[in-house]
């Protein structure tokens, strides 16, 4: 049995709710989505038999069928059939609002309104896992199957002997270690250093320096912390104050917060640089910060009130004391910050959802390599957050409705070329509907007698190929 560490309770194993780190990092392991991300950054089939059939629908629709494997099981031993993935994708809105989905026997058909090059990309997300639901049960095809009776801060899971992944150990424990008050992992070290703890992927690189006997894998990550403006805030939807925020904000003393050495990981853009390396241009300047506040002629009649991620995240190690930095810097330039926590994930979704807020300091961890799926998470209307569409795969924090990212976003869609993404990085420069912070890496700790460790495309670890000595 495999023991694995993190800081935040587990509120949801459903993957169409979930959008934190650990919550995701359990549901990788208990179901599948029908392709998966190769390391080419290509989608492979994983339930499906081969890769999409392609015709021409009537009145200039996109037809595309899959073949649902014959060999694919539920860990229940029962056989998953086209309805079981017609179901669950229906309820997906970035497939369901593309494509008509409809199922016979083993056959899938999407019937898109409009070419999507990607669409099977879409399929690879973690949201568009198969799920067989049967009441409050929710059963999967993937390596592992939850044990009955797991509570938010302690979950089981066991080998599921009819995955397609197949496990190499008997199953996982994963414990909560909640940080100390001042937010510092001490628990969760405490008990890496002590063997209470075989594996984490939830420390930061400056909070693993001191850990001895154990092994330290560094790989870049593939997140960026952000700073949210929420332009549905009357102060807020005025250009000019965006920038004043962008000019007041140190991002390289940001980053001096959460790592020793900043500069290796003070963003660039919004894009973490495996996916972009041209910088946004946004210069730490507070005296033309203050001018531009000045000029502007908006004066805020009452503190902005910063919503905070609810607990560490990799790319954000140090919520609460990097907000108060920023609330700092932008205090310098006569803006007034209150600083919002929140209690856990299904607070910070319920008011995010509510758009209670004008500004959120959080991030988003990218779901592929691709970066189009990165940049429709954080600045597509449709990805907009909403009672109806969760933050799980809605990011648009800042409520960002712009018809010309829309279109730029669909281009780029349509023609992956890096015209099409200097296009729509140009908008993000243009309109700063958010301030990028910095960089979250991806950081493995655990025990030498825990071998074989692999990550994802997108960083996730393969806990199904891990094998204990």
């Amino acid at each position: 049995m495999l023991r694995v560490g993190f800081f935040t309770p587990v509120h949801s194993l459903d993957p169409e709710v979930v959008q934190d780190y650990v919550c995701g990092q359990i549901i990788e392991q208990l179901y599948d989505a029908p392709f998966t991300m190769g390391r080419n950054h290509e989608p492979v089939p994983l339930l499906f038999a081969g890769r999409l059939s392609r015709r021409a629908g009537l009145g200039g629709s996109v037809e595309l069928t899959g073949t649902v494997r014959e060999d694919v099981r539920f860990s229940d031993g029962s056989p998953l059939r086209a309805e079981h993935v017609v179901e669950s994708l229906r309820r997906v809105p970035s497939v369901a609002g593309k494509a008509r989905i409809d199922g016979l026997g083993q056959q899938v058909r999407f019937t898109l309104h409009e070419d999507d090059p990607r669409f099977e990309i879409r399929l690879s997300h973690r949201w568009a896992s198969i799920v067989k639901r049967e009441g409050d049960t929710l059963t999967g095809t993937g390596p592992f199957v939850v044990r009955p009776g797991w509570t938010p801060e302690h979950v089981v899971v066991d080998r599921n002997p009819y995955a397609l992944r197949r496990a190499y150990i008997d199953g996982v424990e994963f414990r909560v270690y909640p940080p100390s008050a001042d937010g510092r992992p001490d628990a969760l070290k405490r008990a890496i250093a002590s063997g209470e703890v075989d594996f984490t992927t939830a420390l930061a690189r400056d909070d693993v320096a001191e850990l001895k006997g154990v092994r330290k894998d560094f790989q870049p990550g593939i997140s960026t912390a952000t700073l949210s403006l929420n332009l549905e805030h009357p102060a807020l939807g005025s250009l000019e104050v965006r920038r004043a925020i962008g000019e007041a904000i140190d991002r390289a003393a940001v980053a001096r917060v959460c790592y020793e050495n900043p500069h290796a990981f003070t963003a660039r853009s919004v894009l973490p640089p495996s996916m972009w390396r041209r910088p946004d241009g946004m210069r730490h300047d507070p005296r033309r910060a203050r001018e531009r506040l000045l000029a502007s002629g908006v004066h805020p009649g009452r503190p902005l009130r910063m919503l905070t991620i609810w607990g560490p995240r990799p790319y954000m190690p140090l919520p609460q004391e990097t907000a108060r930095v920023i609330a700092q810097q932008l205090d310098e330039i006569g803006l007034r910050v209150e600083i919002v926590p929140t209690d856990n994930s299904l607070d910070y979704r319920s008011r995010t959802a509510g758009g209670a807020y004008d500004m959120v300091l959080g991030g988003w961890i990218a779901d592929t390599p691709d970066p189009l799926d990165f940049l429709d998470a954080m600045f597509g209307s449709q990805s907009i957050p909403n009672a109806q569409r969760p933050a799980a795969y809605a990011n648009n924090l800042s409520r960002y409705r712009s018809d010309e990212m829309d279109a730029a976003l669909d281009r780029y869609r349509r023609e992956p070329a890096e015209g099409s993404l200097q296009a729509v990085m140009d908008l993000v420069t243009r309109d700063v509907p958010l301030v990028p912070l910095f960089y979250g890496p991806n950081i493995v700790v655990h025990g030498w007698h825990v071998g074989n460790v692999q990550l994802t495309a997108v960083g996730m670890p393969r806990l199904e190929l891990i094998e204990i000595e």
